[in-house]
């Protein structure tokens, strides 16, 4: 910019401008302070041309008044020429010309302000601000001096008189009033807030008091779901809850949050979703949600909620794991091969008693310990197994023999889940009848069983010595040989109380018996097993029962107080035991003397 000569005064010499003689350096101050003046006209009039052509620019471009990106690169090397040409140096010989001129045009309005070259256009500088750092991914409607610009000496000037400042967080505060974040921009304010406060730039309650204004539209093309940060309190972390699930209003999705540290998430004030209320609200939002995401209707969604609660489980507090169960149990929320059911009427897959049973299908990776937890069977209840599988036939006659094995699945399943079945339903079992008695011909004996039921303590094993006796045999299905007494259902069949072997009062009531040859069987019998059965720690010769056949008579019975083995007694009338007995008679106390 030039200044003619004949508009100042110089000095004697003709060197310099005279800005030391009284009246003299008074006129050349005041025409220098014009020229500062006409710059800053001159200025204002580029700046307003500039204004005009971006303006242009960006309406030829079809974005109507908005200036783009594109506009402002377009322009940055002229404005940039604008600035350094209205930049001022230091004047020689004297340094006070150009500080007069440069005070007159910063100083030529009365309001602070002058326009600038900004990401928006040219606008006054009370409007402009200097990024410090990129805020343009979330706050890209404040103006702030290009890139291209920051160095520039007219921008430093702003800053030496004060004419423009950087962005504050009213700034901020301003610009997310103003319009709603879009995805990618809720992702660098988040960014952007957990990293000032984790830092301490920005304390907590200014970071609240951004997000109570902020708010962010996550449908596709600025529609569809709304975010009100200001009601945000937790946020997801997908080692516990996968971001694929629904989660409450109040919990930020885990697409705007994978980029931040749990460090500067929880600096905002948000804790993470827990197991309790992620699944309180499944539950509490179910009928106004679809039915793939409903957990008591899809059993695809079901599943997946229920191994996600699985995989926690562990990591509950014993408080949680109540509240889980008291959540669940009511609902039907356990996918079953006959459809949802509550967990109390679900069964495991184990649990094969009946074909048309609700087991469990479709949840690879729930583990069984939490199905468990949550009321899931291992045992079929005893109501079901009493009305189902020993329900009487009602077309067979008291005495007729009946071909089934039911009872024989019950003790098989029972055997199984033996360590499982609660105590009071193992006492109800001892108690209730639930086996037939072999009913079949003679050589096929277990091929039929009796229509009446017994209870398991009331029946024998299935031994040919015991069948000669005509005892209660259960019936059990199969060749000779395939009870066995040390198997799963052998040892369970003993817990419920089925014997080995009579007693001796019932085997000295055999022997009393009206048909001889059932007397002589059991007699053989007692004498065979008598150390076997332990039968010697009973008194035989207590009771009073005659079952002893005497020598001479074997139709007459006698009690072992009325019998001798000495026959030298028979002199006086006294019975003899029957001979053959005789070298036995150590087995019961027959007196051998008297």
């Amino acid at each position: 910019m030039h200044l003619s000569a004949p508009s100042v005064i110089p000095t004697v010499e003709r060197e310099s401008i005279d800005l030391n003689a009284r009246w003299v350096r008074t006129w050349n101050v005041e025409m220098l302070r014009v020229a500062g003046i006409m710059a800053r006209l001159a200025f204002s009039n580029e700046m307003a041309d500039l204004s005009t052509r971006v303006k242009m620019a960006a309406q030829t471009a079809g974005h109507g008044n908005k200036v783009t990106k594109n506009e402002i690169a377009q322009f940055l090397p002229e404005a940039l020429h604008i600035l350094k040409t209205f930049t001022f140096g230091e004047s020689t010989p004297s340094s006070q010309v150009s500080s007069l001129m440069e005070e007159a045009f910063w100083t030529a309005y009365k309001r602070p302000s002058i326009e600038v070259y900004s990401t928006r256009g040219v606008l006054p500088t009370t409007k402009v601000r200097l990024a410090t750092e990129d805020l343009s991914g979330f706050v890209e409607g404040i103006p702030v001096i290009p890139e291209g610009l920051t160095e520039s000496g007219f921008i430093q000037k702003l800053k030496e008189y004060e004419l423009i400042t950087e962005i504050t967080i009213s700034d901020v505060k301003q610009e997310l009033e103003a319009k709603a974040l879009t995805k990618d921009q809720l992702i660098q304010f988040i960014g952007w807030a957990g990293k000032k406060a984790v830092t301490g730039d920005v304390d907590g309650p200014t970071i609240h008091s951004l997000f109570d204004v902020a708010v962010a539209t996550i449908g596709e093309n600025g529609q569809g779901d709304i975010i009100a940060l200001g009601s945000i309190k937790n946020y997801l972390s997908v080692n516990k809850i996968p971001a694929d699930v629904p989660i409450p209003p109040t919990t930020m999705p885990y697409l705007f949050t994978r980029a931040c540290s749990t460090n500067e998430l929880q600096a905002l004030g948000w804790e993470v979703l827990e197991i309790v209320p992620w699944l309180r609200f499944l539950i509490e939002s179910r009928s106004n949600r679809p039915d793939d995401e409903n957990i008591t209707v899809s059993t695809a969604f079901s599943a997946h909620v229920l191994r996600i609660i699985s995989s926690s489980w562990q990591g509950l507090s014993q408080s949680a794991r109540d509240t889980v169960k008291s959540l669940l149990q009511p609902l039907t929320v356990v996918p079953t091969k006959l459809g949802m059911k509550k967990p109390g009427e679900a069964f495991f897959q184990s649990v094969k008693l009946f074909d048309d049973l609700p087991t469990v299908t479709g949840c690879p990776g729930v583990k069984e310990y939490f199905f468990a937890a949550i009321g899931v069977r291992k045992t079929v209840d005893l109501e079901t197994i009493f009305s189902r599988l020993l329900k009487p036939a009602t077309d067979v006659k008291e005495g007729q023999t009946i071909a089934t094995n039911r009872h024989m699945d019950l003790i098989k399943y029972l055997a199984s889940v033996k360590d499982d079945i609660p105590v009071e339903d193992l006492k109800r079992l001892k108690d209730t009848p639930i086996c037939p008695a072999e009913a079949g011909p003679k050589g096929f004996e277990s091929s039929a069983g009796t229509s009446r039921l017994y209870r398991v303590s009331e029946l024998f094993e299935p031994k040919s010595e015991l069948r000669s006796l005509q005892l209660p045999i259960i019936q059990w299905l199969g060749p000779p040989g395939s009870y066995r007494p040390s198997s799963n259902e052998g040892r369970f069949l003993s817990l419920l109380g089925l014997r080995a072997c009579p007693s001796v009062p019932e085997i000295i009531g055999l022997m009393a018996s009206a048909d001889p040859l059932l007397r002589n069987k059991a007699m053989a019998y007692f004498i065979g097993t008598h150390h076997i059965n332990g039968y010697e720690k009973f008194n035989v010769g207590s009771t009073t029962t005659s079952f002893l056949p005497p020598q001479g008579d074997e139709k007459r019975l006698v009690t072992p107080a009325e019998c001798f083995t000495n026959e030298k007694c028979a002199i006086l009338g006294f019975n003899i035991l029957r001979k053959d007995l005789h070298v036995h008679a150590n087995v019961s106390p027959f007196d051998p003397v008297l």
